[in-house]
């Protein structure tokens, strides 16, 4: 209980050799991969002791990853942080020997198809429209 109020308060590390991404305002989320003995990523992100985002893969068939769901709440958007989960899933990606990732963009919340496009364009992804209204991204690794 002690140890929960004090990650609240001081957003304290939650387990020995925890790792963390630094968001641009230098605040560590703390990244937690639930499933690593499993051959897909799941990355969970904390802070505070909250879980404040994650990513969601799966792995169809080798060498292709599809990515099922990358989310975090509103209050945490535009810090960064999505672009640093991203790269953490490219890199496993790639020691963990995937070629592809590929995806369906669907907008949820407040953000818009046009802003996602753009997002997931600048993080080296190629969009395309696989029919009309659905969209598509793809990575080569």
């Amino acid at each position: 209980m002690a140890l929960r109020i004090f990650q609240k308060w001081f957003n304290l590390q939650p387990w020995e050799d925890a790792e963390y991404i630094l968001d641009n305002k230098n605040k560590k989320f703390w990244i937690y991969w639930p499933d690593e003995e499993e051959d897909v990523a799941k990355i969970r992100l904390f802070y505070r002791g909250f879980r404040s985002g994650y990513v969601n893969v799966i792995s169809e068939n080798k060498p292709r990853l599809t990515l099922a769901d990358i989310y975090l709440p509103p209050k945490y958007r535009g810090r960064g942080i999505g672009k640093k989960m991203m790269e953490e899933l490219i890199c496993w990606a790639k020691e963990n020997n995937f070629k592809l990732i590929t995806g369906a963009v669907v907008p949820r919340d407040e953000i818009t198809l046009e802003d996602l496009l753009k997002w997931y364009e600048r993080q080296g992804f190629q969009v395309y429209e696989a029919k009309p209204g659905k969209h598509q991204i793809r990575m080569q690794l």
